[in-house]
């Protein structure tokens, strides 16, 4: 109830009856034209997505149900020209079967890139259950560790870091060749980006950078323009 000044001399009953009266008294009400709404909203879900979206029948539901392809971050120019080893195919190949052959310790032998490759997806793959046994001791030996009141942060750490590193071992040596020959096709013919290579495969960035720059030194010891090469080890 607001408060209604009254003169000093006024007894209880006058500021009642000023208040009353107060409250029983019509107020002015002003009444505003609404304004132009600057906010627009689409009439459809697809209003704006261009002339292929506009009659198709698609909703964020539908996405649940489809293979999506996430369109990576592209660069339109980069620094240095792409390397011609990596747009034609015969070429690509042999350098990829030869880092291969070099990242495994395996000695160049006579025979065709199928043939090559093959022993090198033989290769990695032969060492899976030795890795992963490591990495299962190395599991446990972190939950124990963790459990005890008086563990080292230091150790702890250092436990987290050899079961991420060995995680991607596995993982990596599982598909060896199709991660290389992804990261290759994704990084210079789709023009994607470390970052997205590395999120498209599940690795990371310095991995696919890594990856790039060695298989570039494998070109240009057999005999590629090393001046057509686009792979450093700096990020892009």
């Amino acid at each position: 109830m607001p408060h209604i000044p009254t003169s000093n001399n006024g007894t209880v009953r006058e500021r009642i009856t000023a208040q009353r009266k107060y409250m029983t008294s019509p107020h002015r009400v002003v009444w505003c034209p609404p304004s132009e709404q600057a906010n627009h909203f689409d009439q459809h879900q697809f209003q704006n997505c261009g002339r292929i979206m506009r009659n198709v029948r698609l909703d964020f539901r539908d996405g649940q149900r489809m293979h999506i392809l996430r369109a990576g971050s592209t660069k339109p120019k980069r620094k240095t020209p792409t390397p011609e080893w990596t747009t034609r195919g015969e070429l690509t190949q042999k350098v990829i079967v030869v880092y291969l052959e070099g990242r495994l310790f395996l000695d160049a032998c006579p025979g065709s890139l199928p043939e090559r490759l093959a022993r090198c997806r033989e290769k990695a793959e032969a060492g899976l259950p030795r890795k992963r046994a490591r990495l299962q001791r190395w599991i446990d030996e972190y939950r124990q560790l963790s459990r005890s009141p008086k563990a080292d942060t230091t150790d702890l750490r250092r436990l987290e870091q050899q079961i991420s590193n060995t995680d991607t071992e596995i993982f990596v040596s599982a598909k060896l060749p199709e991660i290389v020959a992804s990261t290759v096709y994704l990084y210079y013919r789709l023009g994607f980006d470390s970052c997205s290579v590395a999120e498209s495969l599940g690795l990371k960035p310095p991995h696919c950078r890594q990856i790039l720059y060695r298989l570039q030194k494998t070109a240009q010891r057999l005999g590629f323009s090393s001046a057509q090469s686009a792979a450093t080890g700096k990020k892009s």
